[in-house]
């Protein structure tokens, strides 16, 4: 078996940082944010918890520290 290099595409980031990138995932559809977080979580790059509204993202900020939060602007109640 013969070695070969693997080109990325331009754009896409290579991670050589250990711990991951931790995110913070706010959306009030359960099932995007779901498939959102196994999509990344599989680069293995990125470590992400989901809250499915304001309220929630908040108690969570409160325990933990993130990188980044990625919110959904319209949704009820408050919004991102």
């Amino acid at each position: 078996m013969t070695e070969s290099a693997v080109e990325l595409p331009a754009g896409v980031v290579e991670f050589t940082d250990k711990k991951p990138i931790r995110v913070l995932h706010v959306d009030d559809e359960a099932i995007f944010l779901s498939v959102a977080k196994e999509c990344l979580e599989m680069l293995g790059a990125f470590e992400v918890d989901k809250a499915l509204s304001v309220k929630e993202a908040v108690e969570k900020m409160k325990n933990k520290e993130y990188d980044v939060i990625v919110c959904d602007y319209q949704m009820p109640g408050k919004d991102g």
